[in-house]
C-alpha cells in the first residue's frame, strides 16, 4: 500500500511524462498541459512542482501564450519572500490558472 507522499511521486513522475509528450509533439498542448492542470486542482500532485514542470514546458515551447501564466508563477514562487511570494501564495494563483487552462481543454 501507497503512501500519499508515495502517490504523489507516482502522480508527480506521470506529470513529467505527460510534460515530455507534449515537448515532442505526441500530446498537443493544450490537452496534455490540462491534463496536469486537472491533477493539480484535485490535489494529487503539488501545485508548485507542477507549476515548474509546466514552465519548462513553456519555456521548451517557445513561450506559449496558454502558459504563461505559469512561467510567471514558477518564477515568482520562489526568492521572491521580500515581494510578499511565497510557494504557499502562489498555489493559490497556480490553481486558479489551472482552472482557466483546464477550461481551454473544453474536456
Amino acid at each position: 500500500m501507497s503512501t500519499p507522499t508515495n502517490r504523489g511521486n507516482t502522480e508527480l513522475l506521470e506529470c513529467v511524462l505527460i510534460a515530455r509528450q507534449v515537448q515532442d509533439g505526441s500530446l498537443p498542448l493544450v490537452q496534455g498541459c490540462a491534463e496536469i492542470a486537472r491533477r493539480i486542482i484535485a490535489g494529487r500532485v503539488n501545485p508548485n512542482d507542477a507549476c515548474t514542470l509546466l514552465d519548462e514546458v513553456s519555456e521548451s515551447l517557445n513561450y506559449p501564450d496558454e502558459l504563461s501564466a505559469f512561467a510567471a508563477l514558477a518564477h515568482e514562487q520562489y526568492g521572491h519572500e521580500y515581494a510578499g511570494y511565497t510557494a504557499e501564495s502562489c498555489a493559490v494563483e497556480i490553481i486558479k490558472e489551472s482552472h482557466r487552462l483546464v477550461a481551454l481543454d473544453g474536456a
